[in-house]
């Protein structure tokens, strides 16, 4: 009788409750309180139906995400823009400190390396000496109207204007920029020292300071007498050469070797200049 309810039991049969399962046979749910808790599970299925590995969307809340934007962390820097009328205020203020304190003040000029103080500068001594050469131009054909200049054509007396204004504006530039070079130059051969461009002209642009004034002042009272009106120019070439021992001091480490470079910028300069006037003459 057992024997036989057990086989029943094996082929499909109602099992009793106080009956043992046939070891070996498949179970069907043998805890039914296993799916407990959830609904609508089929107890066959996979209880967690999320293929996603990562259950909780938070868990990795705080790490460095992957940049969609290349540039986000990388972005050219800005270079900071130029304040004209800054500079323009500055570089008033600065001449006149140089005035007032020329040894201390003329180095901390040189240290700013501004490419508008040292053009702003360069620009109003050219200009300045391009009117002033055209008026004496003006005055010399007014006040010669019967001699050597009454036979020139009006074609010639342009000519003559014209010559007159590209000899002061090489002038100008020419001083600047020969001071400038020989700045580089004294400091490159005598202290092995590298002076940038931007750097030289401003030690450059130091001579123009009590030039530039002297030019007005040589204008005003060389309308009365030419060498009277020189002797300003003489002046302020001196002061000149000073600020730009001054400036380029800092540059050479050794200051027994100042006086040779400023005796070359001094000769260099005055030898383009009077090239300068030189060729003005004959035209003139």
């Amino acid at each position: 009788m057992n024997e036989n309810q057990n086989v029943q039991n094996v082929n499909g049969a109602q099992q009793p409750n106080n009956a043992q399962p046939v070891q070996g046979a498949p179970q069907q749910n043998p805890n039914p309180n296993m799916y407990q808790g959830y609904q609508n599970v089929n107890p066959n299925q996979n209880p967690n139906p999320n293929p996603n590995p990562n259950p909780n969307p938070n868990m990795y809340q705080g790490y460095p995400q992957q940049n969609p934007n290349p540039n986000m962390y990388y972005q050219a820097p800005k270079k900071p823009g130029i304040d004209f009328g800054k500079e323009l205020g500055e570089t008033f203020t600065d001449t006149i400190e140089v005035f007032k304190a020329p040894a201390t003040n003329a180095p901390k000029v040189v240290a700013k390396q501004s490419l508008v103080a040292s053009l702003t500068l360069t620009i109003i001594y050219a200009v300045l000496r391009i009117i002033f050469g055209m008026i004496n131009v003006a005055i010399v054909h007014s006040n010669s109207s019967s001699g050597f200049y009454s036979y020139y054509t009006t074609a010639e007396k342009a000519i003559h204007f014209l010559m007159r204004f590209f000899v002061e504006l090489l002038i100008a530039a020419a001083t600047v920029a020969i001071i400038a070079a020989l700045v580089m130059a004294c400091a490159s051969l005598l202290s092995k020292t590298k002076v940038s461009f931007v750097k030289s002209l401003s030690i450059a642009s130091l001579f123009l300071m009590p030039v530039i004034p002297m030019t007005v002042l040589d204008f005003l009272f060389g309308l009365a007498s030419t060498d009277f009106g020189n002797l300003f120019m003489l002046i302020g070439n001196i002061l000149g050469y000073f600020l730009v021992a001054y400036g380029l001091k800092a540059e050479l480490k050794d200051d027994n070797k100042l006086p040779y470079a400023i005796t070359a910028i001094f000769f260099c300069v005055s030898l383009a200049q009077w090239l300068l006037y030189l060729i003005n003459g004959l035209v003139y």
